[in-house]
């Protein structure tokens, strides 16, 4: 099977030679937001914005503080963060689908297999998109390694997400009954963190809170996916502490355990088999942007992070 073309031509939509970083860094922002402007420009209004959202990250976490912008603010913010990340400093895109893709391309591969283009039936689906950047992968990942049609699920949603994929406002737990049985692969990308209830209240508020909410979440997921379905989880402890991002402390070695052995028993209890979790990694830098993209080599995540949990899991035929 011949490569496809590279990450950097797919998703930016840029032309090698891979040369000129602020052409690059303009031409991938029109591809993600249909928006043409100078880059220089660019960054300097959004160090004004990173100031101001990250002080409101601070005060009262991620996750609430994305509530407090517009979402059209949020996403470009992330984008133009995520840009800067990958053609300014050399950095693999971490947090979005784009940095996390060899990962999913891996356990696919590893649990599932190639198929043949027209031979999939069902949906790819895609819980919680962060940013344009994560769709426009997504997108990409569907068409040339699960061979299935993408559909992106995400409770806010912005101009820009939505020029990516069929994307769909909804909340994960609260699913259409209609969609039961539709996908062939579903993928979250550091979603469990960010999780609201039907109620609208983040799910990690209490322990017992945050394991109710998982264990209704993988019950969607199980209703969602046919018979043979894939989940594919990239995940990080919602109870993670940041500030020691390597996990090498007591406190964060013992959180992911528990996390890992919870998902465990709560994948099982509802009813999916071969379930395997491991240390997700990642890919260091962003080189892997510009090889050809071949559906049936993955590029190797490099950099192991304890705090990042690679999960697979089946839905019995």
């Amino acid at each position: 099977m011949t490569a496809q073309p590279s990450l950097a031509e797919q998703v930016f939509h840029l032309e090698p030679p891979f040369e000129d970083p602020d052409a690059m860094m303009s031409r991938a922002y029109t591809a993600l937001t249909g928006e043409q402007t100078d880059v220089g420009q660019l960054l300097v209004q959004n160090e004004s914005l990173d100031m101001k959202i990250q002080s409101r990250i601070a005060a009262v976490g991620l996750a609430a503080a994305l509530y407090e912008f517009e979402p059209d603010v949020m996403e470009r913010w992330i984008t133009v963060n995520t840009l800067r990340h990958v053609f300014k400093e050399d950095g693999a895109a971490y947090g979005t689908v784009l940095g996390a893709l060899p990962l999913y391309h891996t356990l696919y591969l590893e649990h599932v297999g190639l198929s043949e283009p027209g031979n999939t039936t069902g949906k790819a689906v895609l819980i919680g998109s962060n940013a344009p950047a994560s769709s426009a992968a997504f997108v990409t990942l569907s068409d040339c390694v699960f061979r299935a049609e993408p559909w992106i699920v995400d409770p806010v949603g912005g101009c820009y997400k939505q020029r990516h994929g069929n994307f769909f406002q909804k909340n994960a737990l609260s699913l259409p009954e209609s969609w039961s049985g539709s996908a062939h692969v579903v993928v979250t990308n550091r979603l469990l963190h960010m999780l609201r209830g039907v109620d609208n209240k983040l799910i990690t508020t209490r322990p017992e809170s945050e394991r109710q909410g998982i264990q209704t979440f993988a019950k969607k997921m199980f209703r969602l996916l046919q018979a043979g379905g894939h989940l594919i989880l990239c995940e990080q402890p919602p109870q993670l502490d940041m500030k020691d991002f390597w996990c090498e402390g007591e406190y964060n070695r013992g959180v992911v355990a528990t996390f890992e052995e919870n998902m465990r028993a709560i994948l099982a209890e509802t009813g999916f088999s071969k379930i395997s979790i491991t240390t997700g990694g990642e890919t260091g830098n962003a080189g892997f942007l510009y090889q050809p993209l071949d559906p049936e080599s993955p590029v190797t995540p490099k950099i192991q992070r304890l705090g990042s949990v690679a999960i697979y899991a089946q839905k019995p035929l």
